[in-house]
């Protein structure tokens, strides 16, 4: 049962801002990952989802992070874990 869904905005390697998440499962067990966005974008590749403005030259991911602490988060605390797999299939 996933218990806890938190996003943080980190800087990836190339020091642009992407977005950082940890999902939580019962017993304490913790998946991480950051999402750097690559360097080309291809035909069929899903567009960045960034801030624009003048904070971090408009490539902040602070609108993202609200998404997934919000909605997402919601959507996915309480569910099974293979739920959350069987919806991505």
């Amino acid at each position: 049962m996933i218990t806890d869904v938190r996003a943080w905005e980190a800087l990836d390697s190339r020091a642009h801002p992407t977005v950082g998440c940890v999902v939580t499962v019962e017993g304490g067990f913790q998946g991480r990952a950051l999402v750097p966005t690559g360097a080309s974008v291809g035909r069929f590749e899903v567009a960045d989802l960034r801030d624009g403005g003048t904070r971090l030259a408009g490539l902040g991911v602070r609108d993202a992070v609200e998404r997934i602490r919000g909605a997402l988060a919601a959507d996915l605390i309480g569910r099974p874990v293979r739920a959350v797999e069987d919806r991505l299939a």
